[in-house]
């Protein structure tokens, strides 16, 4: 494997906490390079074997999430980190799987919603990994979380990021906060991904840092909004005055986060069009935030959708952007945009297929729903397999 792009630096100057206790460089490298238990927390000598690694052939398997979007021109974590950098300049914690939604394309794992409906898809299909079935958590006390803080060199961190489960419901994030107000460090970029299904008062903890960017988590509108997200009570105008009041916020930056899976794929055009009319802040990538493909698991990726009905569904969402302005003033960077969510330059593989339609039936069953409401052209694949 290798790649003529710049060497990723992240091992050098990023750290991802994570709920069951591994250290990682970035938020999708598969591995570790240290973790909680150690007295030291990070292995001086993995850092070094991965940079070296990274150096020699650009990307390894442990990076293989960058490899398979950048193969497909979408927006990979490496890019972030080309910069070499030899101190602590990023540093994110995943502090609790705790969550409220269900969503397709997560899983025990992530969210403690899931814990239940995890285990009873174990029982039914056996490519479904075991849950921990229960909620995990990184810190068991907030003197833990505050004795690791002690022994890093915050000095020159410049982004402190919050992931989950759902970081606005876990008191970690305000101990974290509160640490940071004590030791006078708010000249910080403070990012946090959140569903924004939570009352206002939840963001007012961040008020006192210099730039926070809120990441809204959001894959499609309307009901294919709770189809994907787990039937999470929701609603467009709801989410529409929250950032209203969010936007009086002069340090707070709104974005939106979408991870695309093919359950976004009938109705792509509606949610780019409801991010180009509420996302407050424009100033690049078109105005609508960080957009990319679900590439893992495999089952819920554009791997699982054959090719034609992928062009098909490409064709359909630019001719219902036809006479919007969003596409008549970004005709050809819109095209780019579905042709990497679409992938249209890759096959599928037809054992993914089996597992999406086999996983699709499956949570279907439990939740009482139907793809076919959602992606109805997806009919003669699920009657092929089903």
């Amino acid at each position: 494997m290798s790649s003529s792009k710049p060497v990723c630096y992240a091992p050098l100057s990023s750290r991802v906490i994570w709920f069951d206790g591994n250290i990682t460089p970035c938020c999708v490298f598969n591995g570790s390079i240290g973790s909680l238990a150690r007295e030291d927390y990070v292995d001086k000598n993995s850092v070094s074997e991965l940079i070296s690694s990274l150096y020699k052939v650009g990307l390894e398997p442990s990076c293989q999430v960058c490899w398979d979007r950048e193969k497909i021109d979408t927006f990979s974590s490496r890019s972030i980190y080309r910069k070499e950098r030899h101190s602590l300049r990023w540093l994110e914690f995943n502090f609790s799987s705790l969550c409220h939604l269900k969503c397709r394309m997560c899983n025990s794992s992530f969210s403690s919603a899931w814990i239940r409906e995890h285990q009873a898809l174990k029982d039914m299909l056996r490519f479904i990994h075991e849950s921990p079935g229960k909620v995990l958590k990184a810190f068991e006390s907030d003197r833990e979380l505050e004795k690791f803080l002690d022994k890093q060199d915050l000095e020159s961190l410049e982004i402190l990021i919050f992931k989950g489960g759902e970081p606005l419901l876990q008191g970690e994030v305000e101990t974290t906060l509160k640490y940071f107000e004590k030791i006078n460090k708010k000249n910080l970029t403070v990012r946090f991904n959140t569903s924004a299904q939570v009352p206002i008062e939840s963001f007012e903890k961040f008020e006192n840092f210099n730039i926070v960017q809120i990441d809204i988590s959001i894959e499609g509108v309307g009901e294919d909004y709770r189809y994907i997200r787990g039937g999470a009570k929701y609603d467009e105008k709801n989410l529409e005055r929250l950032i209203e009041k969010l936007s009086d916020y002069d340090n707070f930056i709104i974005e939106s986060n979408s991870a695309i899976s093919p359950y976004s794929y009938g109705n792509l055009h509606k949610l780019l069009k409801w991010l180009h009319l509420n996302i407050p802040n424009k100033q690049y990538k078109l105005g609508l935030g960080t957009i990319y493909p679900v590439t893992m698991p495999e089952y819920i990726s554009y791997k699982a959708i054959p090719l034609p009905i992928r062009e098909h569904l490409y064709e359909k969402n630019l001719k219902e952007l036809e006479s919007h302005e969003l596409y008549i003033e970004h005709k050809e960077e819109i095209e780019k945009l579905f042709n990497s969510l679409f992938a249209l330059d890759e096959e599928h593989c037809s054992e993914m297929e089996y597992k999406f339609v086999q996983y699709t039936n499956a949570v279907d069953s439990m939740r009482n729903e139907s793809i076919l409401d959602i992606v109805p052209e997806y009919k003669e694949l699920f009657e092929k397999k089903g």
